[in-house]
């Protein structure tokens, strides 16, 4: 048997409320501060000198991630995003300065952003093809992406605002 869809007057004002949702999460990831509050014990990844890469982050990475989503029914503007993520994501694969204390962790940063890339560019391939389905995928792989990295290299009693109303949601999600 297939399942009913929403009326559409419910499935509007679900996407109202997913809209406002993310203009709130976009709002307090902005006011969040580029530097971590001190711990007791330092984290032996992280470094003090984040403050150009979360910048980079918050700027280049954040803004079109949140506008693809905000715009999800818009495929050309969504396009544009995409191509805007995609030059962002090649330049966080390239960065020189990463603020992390052992080559190791720099292998990882750097398999995250390839990672993030390579997601990316599904992304702007689906987005120019006008493939819901993929585009839709590619954004819940970025989104993944993302929360991952900042899983391991944010210290776990620094859980981030922009990391936890996704957390937050997944495990609402989870619950149902």
């Amino acid at each position: 048997m297939k399942a009913r869809r929403a009326p559409r007057r419910v499935r509007l004002r679900q996407a109202a409320a997913i809209v406002g949702t993310l203009v709130v999460v976009h709002v307090v990831a902005a006011c969040t501060s580029a530097t971590a509050t001190p711990r007791a014990t330092p984290s032996p990844v992280v470094s003090e000198s984040t403050a150009p890469l979360a910048r980079f982050m918050r700027e280049m990475v954040n803004v079109p991630y949140s506008f693809a989503l905000i715009e999800n029914d818009r495929s050309r503007r969504v396009h544009r995003a995409a191509i805007v993520l995609k030059e962002a994501a090649r330049d966080l694969v390239h960065w020189s300065d990463i603020p992390l204390d052992s080559a190791s962790a720099r292998e990882v940063f750097h398999a995250y952003a390839q990672s993030l890339e390579y997601h990316v560019g599904r992304l702007e391939t689906a987005t120019r093809n006008h493939d819901p389905r993929q585009s839709a995928e590619s954004m819940e792989d970025i989104r993944q992406t993302c929360n991952d990295c900042h899983r391991f290299f944010r210290p776990a009693s620094l859980f981030s605002r922009d990391v936890a109303f996704d957390v937050l949601s997944s495990r609402l999600e989870a619950q149902r």
